[in-house]
């Protein structure tokens, strides 16, 4: 089977060019990578590399820059890959590529070692393995999931610890079937992100193979993702206004394969953002600091943006027209 990999990447170099090497010491070797950057900087280094396709992305936005990946790609398999990760096992794509092979997986994704400062920068100070901690989960909206599986506003089970089908993949690896990317296409996807107003994209691209077809997970570690210096997560009220917002959206993709009826997908969302309001006031009334001041402001935010923003591309980004931005971007192919 031919393969194509697809890195988007956003001002990260160095990172980059450490991942084409490593992909080049792998075997099997892809078909071709291709590099779609919205970087303020050409890339000499991928845009003049002989066996790279590279793409100058004039929006700087991951699943549109996936988008414009799929446009490109010629080959049977597409793998996604995140910029910053670090290859450890090279036999990850003859691994993939084994895995997709067998009957009925239309897609596969595998393990990473993850670091990163989120649970350093929203620890609360809570032990999330109480009983206690479980029960106000319960109530306030957060079912107890088995690994793997999917549920409203984005919630999910645990990483799979053998091998097994899952409802959703981690964005940073994602192969799929080419051709079951039809709906890859997503003008709203694309809007929120470039609003700075989307998360889980990953979840919303890969949930519907998942829930209607077979998505499969290898937990074995191929990859490294390093901790990296980022404002993403250190912006408290601007990063939970974005969370709390496209928890929504993906309740409402979720919903559209579940079958859910919308009236209770709405109740679910405000009852969940109720209880998530409740607990950051009780926290800040504990811990009175800006950064729990922020987090209340953020959840506050995102709700009542649900109530002012539809979820509608033209009304979010009414001076962008996706089809020809893409039709423009993948046009200006850099040799």
């Amino acid at each position: 089977m031919k393969f194509s990999i697809a890195i988007t990447t956003y001002n990260r170099p160095a990172n980059l060019c450490k991942l084409i090497g490593q992909i080049g010491m792998c075997i099997p070797k892809p078909e071709t990578i291709l590099v779609v950057d919205s970087s303020s900087e050409f890339n000499s280094f991928a845009g003049n590399h002989k066996s790279i396709t590279y793409i100058r992305s004039s929006h700087k936005n991951q699943p549109y820059q996936r988008y414009l990946a799929y446009l490109k790609c010629k080959s049977e398999i597409i793998i996604f890959l995140d910029d910053d990760l670090e290859i450890i096992d090279s036999t990850v794509f003859e691994v993939m590529l084994d895995r997709m092979g067998r009957q009925g997986i239309r897609g596969v994704s595998v393990g990473f070692q993850h670091h990163n400062a989120i649970s350093d920068i929203m620890e609360s100070g809570v032990d999330s393995k109480s009983k206690m901690f479980k029960f106000i989960n319960f109530i306030s909206g957060v079912p107890i999931l088995k690994p793997g599986k999917i549920y409203l506003v984005g919630l999910a089970g645990a990483r799979l610890q053998e091998e097994g089908y899952v409802d959703y993949f981690n964005g940073a690896i994602m192969g799929f079937y080419r051709a079951e990317l039809i709906s890859l296409y997503d003008p709203i996807l694309f809007s929120l992100f470039e609003r700075k107003l989307g998360m889980g994209e990953d979840k919303v691209i890969s949930m519907p193979l998942g829930l209607a077809k077979k998505l499969w997970f290898v937990p074995h570690h191929f990859f490294i993702h390093p901790p990296l210096e980022s404002n993403y997560f250190l912006d408290v009220l601007s990063f939970q206004r974005k969370v709390l917002f496209s928890r929504l959206f993906i309740s409402l993709q979720l919903g559209k394969h579940k079958r859910y009826l919308k009236v209770f997908i709405y109740f679910h969302y405000y009852y969940f953002a109720s209880w998530r309001l409740m607990i950051a006031g009780i926290r800040c009334l504990i811990k009175p600091e800006k950064k729990n001041g922020d987090l209340i402001k953020g959840i506050l935010q995102g709700v009542l943006l649900t109530f002012t923003l539809p979820f509608n591309s033209k009304e979010i980004t009414p001076d962008i027209d996706w089809q020809l931005d893409a039709k423009n971007d993948t046009n200006n192919i850099a040799k």
